[in-house]
């Protein structure tokens, strides 16, 4: 071991070692189940709960960069954004720091989570406009829906009237 590079054989190996932030993001929930806390947790289950419990979870902040494919994220804040009001009297928009104008709305978010399907009612606080980005797909499928059911509704009136038609041709021969 006098030598150079003897001792490189005992080194440990590094590979496989996590950070806590490592840890927290593979067990990360964005709704944890209350009932199931305690019991037999592995320590990295303990360490994710540990800093969802820290989280500030009355306001959401939301992030549309992608909400032309339907597709947007929602977090809760952390204890620097609340102290600069981010998502309750800042808009809760990831990429928007408006504080005129906003208005605050509970929206059902529904997302899938260890491949189940959840759903909770988040409150965000955003401009209009921003809440409009977010709605674009649920409008166009809804103006869609309507469109359908007005012709089907139209062509069930048409065929009510050529009924009708049909029977008072009946009664007059």
């Amino acid at each position: 071991m006098y030598h150079v590079g003897a001792t490189k054989g005992l080194a440990r190996d590094k590979s496989r070692d996590k950070r806590d932030i490592d840890v927290i993001r593979e067990h990360h929930k964005f709704l944890w189940d209350e009932e199931a806390e305690g019991g037999e947790e592995s320590w990295e289950t303990q360490l994710a709960r540990r800093y969802y419990n820290k989280l500030f979870k009355e306001y959401c902040i939301i992030d549309l960069s992608r909400y032309k494919e339907n597709q947007f994220g929602m977090r809760w804040r952390l204890e620097k954004e609340v102290v600069i009001g981010k998502g309750q009297f800042v808009c809760g928009n990831k990429k928007c720091d408006e504080v005129k104008k906003l208005r605050t709305w509970e929206v059902n978010f529904a997302y899938v989570e260890e491949g189940l399907k959840k759903k909770c009612i988040n409150k965000m606080s955003v401009v209009s406009r921003v809440f409009v980005q977010a709605q674009l797909h649920s409008q166009e499928e809804r103006s869609h829906k309507e469109e359908e059911t007005t012709d089907e509704e139209e062509k069930e009136e048409a065929e009510e009237a050529s009924r009708q038609l049909k029977l008072v041709f009946k009664f007059k021969f």
